[in-house]
């Protein structure tokens, strides 16, 4: 019964925010390109850009939603987008939970997209994470403030996941480059992606396609991200998916973007594609050769006890156990 309430209040959600989309898109003023750029040299990054992104984001540690609203806004208006998607990586770190395995995501970006900078996004520095400490000084992590995210929209968002999804967009828009969640491994260079505008990974659960945001690769001020941001004025917290999965996709089969590869490109299965029971039991054969990333799904198998048992606390037991995760964490953290 629940599932089925659930379904008819997607639906209406879904017929909401397709009217919304379909009467209001209003997409930023840049030209758009008829087929995309020609693979060249990926642009290095100026240190002086680098340094920008560190004091700007200092600077809006304390802003409320209405100033980080204004500064999108003023960030976006007459902005011109870079040739390609910065090459820096965005993590962000609420609490003191950083484990094993993020240690590992840490390490496999920088083995593997081989980023000009690393930032990690922390509202409070867990001093007595030694692992975390580590991680920053052998991976030359920058730290910088998390803004204190409270709202959005005159939404409450008292969520800490949802607190994480308005913050990795705004991150994306003002800055761009390539995020992370903790719980995702690069598995190799995403070079040949950046020459798009965005990129996002497909994901599908329950029959219900989506698109997940937990990997998201953006130039500055993209133009999907902008609208699917202006969406979240249909927020409310205590639904679980709806703006940070749902949605994006319903907004990605509108006549703006759908088949747009100049606005946005969709990777069918290389960032998501493999399930939970793909990725850690030791039956599994999956093959993650032609995956950009793999995605753990930390929270989901936490909820699967014939899997988190296996690996104990935070999957550091991995050594233990045969399967695709230990593979893939043996040649992170123990091959050069």
């Amino acid at each position: 019964m629940r599932t089925a309430v659930r379904i008819i209040n997607i639906s209406l959600l879904i017929l909401f925010v397709l009217g919304y989309v379909l009467l209001g898109v209003s997409l930023s003023p840049q030209p758009l390109s008829a087929t995309s750029p020609r693979r060249t040299e990926i642009p290095r990054i100026p240190n002086e850009e680098l340094d920008r992104i560190i004091n700007m984001s200092r600077s809006f540690e304390n802003s409320d939603s209405t100033m980080m609203e204004s500064l999108i806004a003023d960030r976006c208006s007459s902005f011109a987008a870079p040739s390609f998607i910065p090459k820096v990586v965005h993590f962000i770190l609420f609490g003191n939970h950083f484990s094993l395995s993020g240690f590992a995501a840490v390490k496999s970006a920088q083995k593997h997209i081989q980023p000009y900078r690393v930032f990690m996004h922390i509202r409070d520095f867990p001093s007595d994470n030694e692992l975390l400490k580590r991680a920053v000084e052998e991976f030359n992590v920058t730290v910088v403030p998390a803004r204190n995210v409270q709202e959005i929209f005159g939404h409450s968002v008292r969520v800490p996941a949802h607190r994480s999804d308005v913050l990795r967009m705004e991150i994306l828009l003002l800055f761009g480059g390539i995020y992370m969640d903790l719980d995702v491994f690069a598995l190799k260079s995403v070079d040949e992606l950046l020459q798009h505008e965005f990129v996002i990974g497909k994901q599908q659960r329950f029959f219900i396609d989506g698109l997940c945001n937990g990997i998201l690769m953006a130039k500055p001020c993209s133009r999907f991200m902008l609208e699917w941001r202006r969406i979240y004025q249909t927020f409310i917290d205590e639904r679980w998916e709806d703006h940070s999965v749902i949605l994006p996709w319903v907004l990605s089969q509108a006549t703006t973007f759908k088949n747009k590869q100049d606005l946005m490109h969709i990777e069918e299965t290389s960032f998501h594609g493999a399930s939970p029971e793909e990725v850690f039991s030791p039956t599994s054969t999956y093959d993650f050769s032609q995956h950009y990333f793999v995605h753990l799904w930390s929270s989901a198998v936490r909820q699967k006890p014939e899997l988190f048992n296996l690996y104990g606390n935070d999957f550091n037991n991995y050594k233990a156990v045969d399967s695709p995760y230990s593979r893939l964490m043996k040649s992170i953290l123990e091959e050069n």
